[in-house]
């Protein structure tokens, strides 16, 4: 699951050259109580490993949907 992330993260890494901001957004289902702690995880999740393939932190923008 990681790998196959982690390929789709290197791909949008040739984003960082853009003028652009990238908009991250964690989304769940309607079902259980802690959507919006998962939404959230899931945005950070992601926005670490945009970090770590070299984009920089002020290119991202996130919002947690739940």
């Amino acid at each position: 699951y990681l790998n196959k992330n982690y390929k789709s993260i290197k791909q949008i890494r040739e984003l960082k050259r853009a003028r652009r901001k990238i908009w991250v957004e964690g989304h769940t289902d309607n079902a259980g109580k802690s959507n919006m702690k998962l939404s959230k995880n899931r945005t950070k999740f992601v926005l670490m490993a945009c970090t770590d393939v070299g984009i920089h932190e002020s290119k991202l923008k996130s919002k947690s949907i739940g």
